[in-house]
């Protein structure tokens, strides 16, 4: 499709890449929001039955896009044959990530942080409140608020590890622009539209306010890369994708399981390769002023 369009309308293919690449964290948030939004008006009219299969349906497109995300890292083409990359590394940062993450109760720490923030945008309306005034007075059991209002950790733990740290933010937001190759970035667009409509109709919109870390984490990425991309090489790119893959196979595996996902705490797992690229780095640098 791409191909198409280059080729029969360059200027329009150029314009769709520039815009992407210079403003997908943007974009990025506009079709999390928009997508996620949409999602909350099926929000508590699912049968309990068609949410577990969609929630299975969406563990299986998550384990999926992980799949294809640890191939297209893990195996590199040279000398006509596939070689692995950098995989001891990445056992080693997931191991000791999920040892870290699980010290610090990540996927406990990620859920609290959604419930704030959904209690920063969303109070209670006038009607709940005199609904819940009438019948404490009255004395009778207090009216469940609807689901769409009501703050899900799950959902936004689950949208905050899928869209934040999952393969395909890693690759197009700090890939797509270096490469100026927009098919990675259109792939995330598509992935994280699914990803928190979904996530919106089976939890509550408290999911849409994940939005909020893959932004931030998106803006700390672009950031790194402007401030130390001499730091962030092709090897170590590659390594942060194949650590998101994991979490995204994991999570998609999880969730097709119906149990409840702890992969937040493999979240620590990005600081390990950081780590050692700037312990070689000293390392040769010591040696080459030796």
């Amino acid at each position: 499709m791409l191909d198409w369009l280059q080729n029969t309308f360059p200027t329009a293919y150029d314009a769709l890449t520039h815009t992407v690449t210079a403003s997908f964290p943007w974009i990025n948030l506009m079709v999390m929001i928009l997508a996620g939004c949409l999602g909350t008006l099926l929000c508590g009219k699912l049968r309990a039955a068609a949410k577990d299969v969609l929630l299975r349906s969406l563990g299986l497109l998550v384990a999926l896009m992980g799949a294809s995300q640890l191939w297209n890292n893990l195996f590199v083409l040279q000398t006509g044959q596939f070689e692995t990359t950098g995989t001891i590394l990445v056992v080693f940062a997931l191991l000791l990530g999920y040892a870290l993450g699980r010290a610090l109760s990540l996927d406990l720490a990620i859920g609290r942080l959604g419930t704030r923030i959904f209690g920063c945008f969303v109070k209670e309306s006038t009607e709940r409140k005199l609904a819940v005034a009438r019948a404490v007075s009255q004395g009778l059991p207090i009216p469940e608020p609807k689901p769409s209002t009501l703050p899900s950790a799950e959902g936004f733990m689950l949208a905050t590890v899928i869209g934040a740290f999952g393969a395909p933010t890693i690759r197009s937001t700090l890939d797509g622009p270096m490469a100026e190759d927009v098919l990675p970035m259109l792939i995330a667009l598509g992935f994280h539209a699914v990803v928190f409509f979904l996530l919106s109709a089976l939890y509550s919109s408290n999911a849409v306010f994940a939005a909020i870390p893959v932004l931030a984490v998106e803006g700390l990425l672009l950031l790194a890369g402007n401030l130390w991309g001499n730091l962030l090489t092709h090897t170590l790119v590659n390594q942060f994708c194949l650590i998101g893959a994991v979490i995204l196979i994991a999570t998609g595996l999880w969730m097709g399981l119906g149990k409840r996902v702890r992969t937040a705490r493999l979240i620590p797992a990005y600081g390990i390769p950081v780590i050692y690229g700037l312990i070689m780095l000293l390392v040769n640098q010591l040696i080459e002023s030796a």
